[in-house]
């Protein structure tokens, strides 16, 4: 099942704003932090066994690898949850980024 994909917005949002601040706080690059916060944030994979009526079992994973695999508000959140982490272990406020919350009008 496709979705719709995170919006241009929401991108420059992350990557023009809440990362540069993190950057200026630390001084790691913004290639650094994307891949810290994938890391950190990011839905873990999920392992689910499933058995049929003659007793096979099949294990379905599913996980995400890159936030362009997210919808506008999965990816919403990750950018919320890049920002609190931002503000409660850096000190860095970002402005309130209200206007592209859930990806294009």
């Amino acid at each position: 099942m496709r979705h719709t994909a995170r919006s241009a917005a929401q991108n420059r949002y992350l990557f023009g704003v809440v990362y540069p601040a993190i950057r200026a706080k630390t001084g790691r690059t913004v290639a650094e932090i994307h891949d810290l916060c994938t890391l950190w944030f990011l839905p873990k994979p999920t392992i689910r066994k499933v058995s049929n009526e003659s007793g096979d079992v099949r294990v379905i994973t599913r996980a995400v690898a890159h936030t362009s695999q997210l919808s506008p508000a999965a990816f919403a959140q990750f950018v919320e949850d890049v920002r609190t982490f931002a503000k409660s272990c850096l000190g860095v406020e970002t402005e309130d980024p209200g206007y592209w919350r859930f990806g294009p009008s």
